[in-house]
């Protein structure tokens, strides 16, 4: 832990960012998870990479469990998160439920970490099987 299959991957420290689902798992926020939450944060922050982003299910029918309404995020979790030098925003699954939910909009000015100006653009590649 924290990821299994992938951290021989992440401990190369090849990788600048990791994308991690804090949803539909133990380790999910909500009140009475918040220790576990912030003790799994903690966990992938310590890990070798430049820049940790906070997964989450943009909609209640976007994912099983997980669900952190907007106010939520913004009160209760981006202080948690934004701690880390490593925070370096949200991702949501997915974009679909996001428009129908408007996610994104509602939380938009409060994700960005206070330590950087502007968003990195990012290339991502697909990983290819042999």
């Amino acid at each position: 832990m924290p990821d299994y299959f992938l951290q021989p991957a992440i401990d190369t420290g090849l990788f600048d960012y990791l994308w991690v689902q804090f949803y539909n798992n133990y380790c999910q926020y909500s009140d009475d998870n918040a220790a576990t939450f912030e003790r799994m944060w903690n966990r992938w922050t310590s890990m070798n990479v430049s820049r940790l982003f906070l997964g989450l299910p943009a909609s209640p029918q976007a994912a099983g469990g997980g669900l952190v309404r907007p106010a939520e995020l913004v009160t209760q979790v981006l202080p948690i998160v934004k701690r880390s030098e490593k925070y370096g925003g949200i991702m949501l699954w997915n974009r679909f439920h996001d428009v129908l939910y408007g996610y994104s909009s509602e939380v938009k000015n409060h994700v960005c970490s206070d330590r950087r100006s502007s968003i990195l653009p990012m290339l991502v590649r697909p990983f290819m099987t042999v």
